[in-house]
C-alpha cells in the first residue's frame, strides 16, 4: 500500500489509518431447545416472521438466488452464504447498507469520513480511486437484480445507495469468488439486496429517523391494480452532518434526496413482471485540497437513478432482465463525469436427466461515459474523454445430484469480453455433501477477475496515458465449508478459504516527474476462516454470531512489500441478540469489534457497543430508541476522523 501512501500525500490528506479491536468470544454453546416447524416443506418468507418466531432450521432454509441463480436453501447451498432478514436489519438499528453489512460474517466496514465507507470481504483492499476517494473494490452488489457497481472506479458509491431500511427483505451475501454466474468484478463477494413486494407494502405509511449527526424522512403508499398486480411509491431525504476530522475543519456534511416506485404483477401464463425505477440528487462537501487551513469546501453535486424490468416464468425457471442506470457527478474545480449503462441478461434451465439441472445464460451491456477534468491541483486528464464500451458474457454451469441427492457435484465456466480486456475465462468447480439431515460438507475452486476499470483505462497526464493497457486482475481461490445443525436451538457454519492474488493493480510513483501509472505488478495470497454460530436460547431469544480470522501477505514485482495487511484487520467479530420483551417490547444488543492492524494503525481499534428498544403500542405505531456506541463516547474507524456515540429515536406510522 505503499502507493496508496503517496497517492493520498497528493490529494492533501495526511495518511491516515484503518483500525477496529477484537474482543473474541463466541456465543455460549449451550441453547435451549426450540420447537420444529411441523411443516418440513415450510420455507419461510423473511418479512413475513419475526425473527424470534423462526427456528434455526427455517432460517437456514430460506431460499436464496445469490448462490446458485436459482431459488435453493441457504443451508444447501455449496457457498459461504449469509443470509440477513428484513427484520433482523430492522431490530439492529442500522441506517444505512454500508452499516448493516457490519452484521456479514468476513467482512470489514469502515467509515472513513462522512460520506464514504470502505466495505469489503475476506480483507482485500488495494484500489484507490482518484475521482471517487474510495479504497476497496471487487465486491459486486445488486439491488433487486441490477448491478450498482460502477464502471467508473471499480466498486460502490455506497452513499449513492441510500435507502429505507425497512423496505428491505432480506440481503444475500456469497463471500468468495462469484464471477462463474455473475461475471468479472465478483471477485471477493456478491450481495444482493432485495426489497419487498410492493403486494407486501400496502396503503401508506411515513417513518423517520433523528438521531445526532443524521436523520432521514421516509414516505411511502402501495395500492393494487387488476387482478394479480400491486404497486408502490416512495419518497426519501436523509442528511449527515460532518464528522469531526483531525485532518480538515471544511465542511463534509451531505444530503440526498431521492424517490421511486415498484410494480410486480403476473401474466396470463403465470410468469412474474417486476417494474421498478429510482431518481436521487445528492450534494457531498469535500474539503479543498488547495486550501492550507483546511476549512474551505468544495461539493460533489450528483443526479442519477435507474430503471429495472425482470420477467421470471417459475415453469421453465428461465429470467430476463433489463436495466438502465444513470451516473451524473459534478465536482466543482476538480472533474465531471457523466455514464449511462445499458443492460441485458437472459437466463435459462435445462434438465437433460433427471439427476442433471444445467443453467445458462447470456448477458451484454453498453456503456456510454464522458469524464471532463477541471483540476487544478492535480493535473487530472482522461484520454479520450468519452467512451463507449461494448462487454458481453455468457456462462454455463451444469449441476449433477447422486443417488438420494446425499451428493452433488457443479461445474461452470463464464466467458467475458469487455471494451478493456479480451476474453477472460472464468471457471468453478464445486462438490457437496449431505452424510446425515443437518450436515453438510462442501468444497469449492473457482477463478474470477477484476476488469480494468473506465479510470484505470483513460487516465492520462497532459494528454498521455499513464499507463498502458492493464490486464485484468485475478483470483483462483480454494474453499472448504462446513455446515451443521448440531440441536434444534444450535447451529454453525465454518468456511476455510487460501486465495491466490496475480496481476493485482498498483500505482507506480515516478520521483523525478512526480506522475502516477498504473500496473499490473502486483501479487499475494490471503489464508483465513470464518465461523458464523446461531443460537435460540428460548422462544423470544436469539443471538446470531461471527467471527473472521484473515492473514494476507501482497509483493510488488521488485519483492518489496505492498502492506495490505496493515490496511485491514485480522479479527472481526460480531455478535447480536434479539429478545422479545413481550408482544410489544423488543430489546435488542449488538457487539462489533476488529483488531489485527499494522503498528501505524492500532490506535483506530475499537470495540462498539449498540442497543435498542422497541416499542408497537398499536399495529399503526411503531418507535424505537437507541444508541450506537454506547461503551465509549467516540471512537475512530480511520484515523482522524472520530465518530461519535449516535443517540437515535425512530418513528413509524401507518394511518
Amino acid at each position: 500500500m505503499q502507493a496508496r501512501r503517496s497517492t493520498l500525500s497528493l490529494l492533501g490528506q495526511k495518511q491516515v489509518a484503518i483500525g477496529l479491536l477484537l474482543t473474541a468470544c463466541l456465543c455460549g454453546s449451550s441453547a435451549a431447545q426450540a420447537e420444529e416447524h411441523e411443516s418440513e416443506e415450510y420455507c419461510p418468507e423473511p418479512s413475513e416472521i419475526d425473527l424470534t418466531e423462526l427456528s434455526l432450521e427455517d432460517l437456514l432454509d430460506m431460499e436464496v438466488t445469490v448462490a446458485s441463480r436459482t431459488p435453493q436453501s441457504a443451508s444447501k447451498s455449496p457457498a459461504a452464504v449469509y443470509v440477513l432478514t428484513g427484520d433482523e436489519i430492522r431490530r439492529a438499528g442500522h441506517s444505512s447498507l454500508p452499516e448493516a453489512l457490519r452484521m456479514v460474517p468476513g467482512f470489514y466496514v469502515s467509515r472513513w469520513k462522512t460520506g464514504a465507507w470502505d466495505v469489503t470481504s475476506r480483507g482485500f483492499g488495494t484500489g484507490l480511486s482518484q475521482i471517487s476517494f474510495a479504497y476497496l473494490n471487487q465486491l459486486l452488489v445488486m439491488v433487486d437484480g441490477v448491478v450498482v457497481y460502477s464502471p467508473l472506479f471499480a466498486g460502490v458509491w455506497w452513499p449513492l445507495q441510500d435507502m429505507d431500511m425497512a423496505d428491505i427483505e432480506r440481503i444475500e451475501v456469497t463471500r468468495g469468488p462469484g464471477g462463474l454466474l455473475w461475471g468479472s468484478n465478483a471477485v471477493n463477494g456478491v450481495v444482493n439486496i432485495i426489497t419487498k413486494s410492493s403486494a407486501d407494502t400496502q396503503g401508506a405509511k411515513v417513518s423517520g429517523r433523528y438521531a445526532r449527526d443524521e436523520w432521514n424522512v421516509n414516505n411511502r403508499y402501495g395500492g393494487r391494480f387488476g387482478d394479480d398486480g400491486s404497486y408502490r411509491f416512495w419518497w426519501r431525504r436523509a442528511r449527515y452532518d460532518s464528522l469531526e476530522n483531525a485532518n480538515s475543519n471544511a465542511d463534509e456534511s451531505w444530503s440526498i434526496t431521492s424517490a421511486g416506485g415498484r410494480a410486480d404483477w403476473t401474466t396470463e401464463g403465470g410468469r412474474k413482471a417486476l417494474l421498478s425505477g429510482r431518481i436521487y440528487q445528492a450534494r457531498f462537501g469535500i474539503p479543498d485540497f488547495g486550501d492550507p487551513a483546511g476549512v474551505d469546501s468544495f461539493y460533489d453535486r450528483s443526479w442519477g437513478g435507474n430503471l429495472a424490468w425482470s420477467l421470471t416464468d417459475p415453469e421453465s425457471g428461465s429470467t430476463w432482465r433489463a436495466s438502465y442506470i444513470k451516473d451524473k457527478q459534478r465536482l466543482e474545480e476538480y472533474v465531471d463525469f457523466d455514464i449511462d449503462q445499458v443492460a441485458i441478461d437472459y437466463q435459462g434451465e435445462w434438465s437433460p436427466a433427471a439427476q442433471h439441472l444445467v443453467t445458462w445464460g447470456l448477458g451484454y451491456e453498453f456503456i456510454h461515459s464522458r469524464i471532463e477534468s477541471q483540476d487544478p491541483f492535480l493535473f487530472l486528464d482522461f484520454s479520450p474523454e468519452s467512451v463507449d464500451q461494448h462487454n458481453a458474457r455468457a456462462f454455463v454451469l451444469e449441476t449433477y445430484r447422486f443417488a438420494e441427492d446425499e451428493a452433488s457435484f457443479s461445474l461452470g465456466l463464464q466467458a467475458v469480453h469487455t471494451e478493456f480486456e479480451d476474453f477472460e475465462l472464468q471457471p468453478s468447480m464445486r462438490l457437496a455433501w449431505t452424510p446425515v439431515d443437518g450436515t453438510m460438507l462442501w468444497g469449492a475452486i473457482s477463478r474470477a477477475v477484476r476488469t480494468p476499470s473506465l479510470e484505470e483505462a483513460t487516465l492520462a497526464f497532459e494528454g498521455v496515458p499513464r499507463s498502458t493497457p492493464l490486464d485484468s486482475e485475478s483470483l483462483v481461490a480454494f474453499e472448504l465449508g462446513w455446515r451443521e445443525v448440531i440441536s434444534p436451538g444450535l447451529a454453525l457454519d465454518l468456511t476455510a478459504f487460501y486465495n491466490d492474488y496475480d496481476n493485482q493493480r498498483t500505482i507506480q510513483f515516478d520521483q523525478d516527474t512526480f506522475e502516477l501509472s498504473f500496473a499490473n505488478t502486483g501479487t499475494g495470497d490471503a489464508v483465513g476462516a470464518e465461523l458464523a454460530v446461531d443460537a435460540t436460547l428460548g422462544p423470544d431469544w436469539k443471538l446470531r454470531s461471527s467471527y473472521s480470522y484473515i492473514n494476507s501477505s501482497f509483493q510488488d514485482q521488485d519483492g518489496s512489500d505492498l502492506g495490505n495487511d496493515a490496511y485491514h484487520p485480522r479479527h472481526i467479530f460480531s455478535l447480536r441478540s434479539y429478545y422479545d420483551l413481550s408482544d410489544d417490547w423488543e430489546l435488542d444488543a449488538g457487539v462489533y469489534a476488529v483488531e489485527g492492524f499494522g503498528d501505524a494503525f492500532d490506535d483506530a481499534e475499537y470495540v462498539r457497543g449498540d442497543l435498542r428498544l422497541g416499542w408497537q403500542p398499536s399495529e399503526q405505531l411503531e418507535v424505537s430508541v437507541g444508541v450506537q456506541g454506547f461503551n465509549e463516547s467516540a471512537r475512530s474507524e480511520f484515523v482522524g476522523t472520530e465518530i461519535p456515540r449516535q443517540w437515535y429515536l425512530r418513528l413509524s406510522w401507518t394511518p
